[in-house]
């Protein structure tokens, strides 16, 4: 059967049709419901991977000093000095960091909070970059264990904070730090082994901080080594002197030396000294001491010879200096008396510097010419602030003193240091 719309009804379509063409659909209401669906901008942006939360290193709440273990009066033996000013300075005894502030005649406790079994057994090692700034490490019974912390002050002892556990991998028949600090923020500790064992054997492990302590970085070597010193002129450039005694070493007195701050070390031979060329054929041990780093460029050493590892009885001891980064060197013969391994170099300035042990020398031409100044009596620690003023730990067979010089090592004058009222 044929179906037959009516003319109006057939307009009324015609109408809307029409109509939706030129004005478009109705917009549908907006509803409170949400929805997951993109917009089509949305869905045109790129999609980012989220990314992964970021934990920086936190470092732990200072910590008050420990509770003092000395009596007021006490007398007290330092085993090290480091005066930062005329008045101002740090020491340490045994396992007793202390402070003075009136140039060494009275201290007062500073020492870390370290758990510590037995204190009498315990020894701190530590390195004090100015009157408040310090880094501290401990041993017990000859050992710094794997997961020792270097604790870190700013306020001049009064708080402590320890940094992470170092986990270092030395081991030894005594095991011991040594650290050097750039500034505020850049520090280094080598933690060192030695063992004796078909020969005396040394290890180390070397960790460095960018962040004043609050984490240090091990800074992995293939070698290891009886080391004498060791520092740094920024955070790059660095120089360690080392020691070769022992029936297995034949090659030339040698330093290393680092361009990246620590991470990789290049061996470095000393060549003879031009007055005396055939000199490490001569003596069996030569090696080298004190270095000193007035830039990145120049270096200045002392290379000590002897004619036996255990009892010396045949020695001499030259300066060497470098302007090149060790790639050539000057060097100048230094007196008879002096026996490299048992002496500081010490510079102020470019040009003056002092030779320390029991004969003392001053050089004001960069070491090409030393003059005798005074002997002393006793082995001594020094520590000076300036050419003029300068202290030492003095030790001889019995007695244990501090030293004081306000002439440039002419004439010294004892202080008997005790604990502060």
């Amino acid at each position: 059967m044929n179906k037959y719309y009516s003319i109006p009804l057939l307009l009324v379509v015609l109408l809307v049709m029409l109509a939706c063409s030129l004005f478009g659909t109705p917009t549908p209401v907006p509803t409170n419901r949400p929805t997951n669906k993109p917009t089509q901008s949305q869905a045109l942006l790129p999609t980012e991977a989220p990314q992964p939360a970021t934990f920086l290193p936190t470092s732990p709440e200072p910590q008050p000093a420990a509770a003092p273990r000395l009596q007021a009066g006490d007398e007290v033996k330092l085993d090290l000095i480091a005066m930062k000013s005329a008045t101002k300075g740090w020491g340490i005894s045994g396992s007793v960091v202390l402070t003075t502030s009136d140039g060494g005649k009275t201290w007062s406790e500073a020492t870390p909070p370290e758990s510590l079994a037995f204190p009498a057994s315990a020894s701190a090692y530590g390195v004090f970059l100015d009157a408040q700034t310090a880094w501290v490490i401990y041993s017990q019974d000859d050992m710094i264990l794997s997961e020792a912390s270097v604790w870190h002050t700013t306020d001049t002892g009064r708080t402590w904070t320890p940094g992470p556990p170092l986990y270092h991998q030395v081991y030894g028949d005594v095991v011991w730090a040594e650290l050097f600090a750039l500034d505020a923020h850049n520090a280094w500790v080598m933690v060192r082994g030695v063992y004796v064992g078909a020969g005396t054997h040394y290890v180390h492990n070397l960790f460095r901080t960018h962040d004043s302590g609050v984490t240090w970085t091990p800074l992995d070597e293939q070698f290891s080594g009886d080391y004498t010193a060791m520092i740094f002129t920024d955070e790059g450039f660095g120089v360690r002197t080392l020691e070769t005694l022992g029936a297995y070493y034949f090659d030339p007195p040698t330093f290393t030396r680092t361009l990246d701050g620590g991470a990789t070390w290049a061996y470095i031979e000393l060549p003879p000294p031009s007055d005396f060329p055939d000199l490490f054929d001569t003596y069996p041990y030569c090696e080298t001491y004190q270095p000193v780093l007035l830039s990145d460029r120049s270096i200045r050493m002392l290379l000590g010879c002897m004619d036996n590892e255990y009892s010396v009885e045949d020695f001499v001891s030259y300066f060497y200096a470098s302007e090149d980064a060790g790639a050539t060197w000057q060097t100048t013969r230094l007196p008879a008396q002096v026996e490299a391994s048992q002496y500081q170099l010490v510079y102020f300035g470019r040009e003056e510097a002092l030779l320390l042990g029991r004969s003392i020398y001053r050089s004001t031409t960069d070491g090409q010419d030393w003059d005798y100044v005074s002997m002393v009596n006793w082995d001594g620690q020094f520590s000076f602030i300036d050419a003029q003023t300068g202290w030492a730990v003095g030790k001889d067979t019995t007695e244990v003193a501090i030293a004081y010089t306000d002439d440039g090592a002419d004439s010294w004058s004892l202080i008997i240091p005790t604990i502060k009222p």
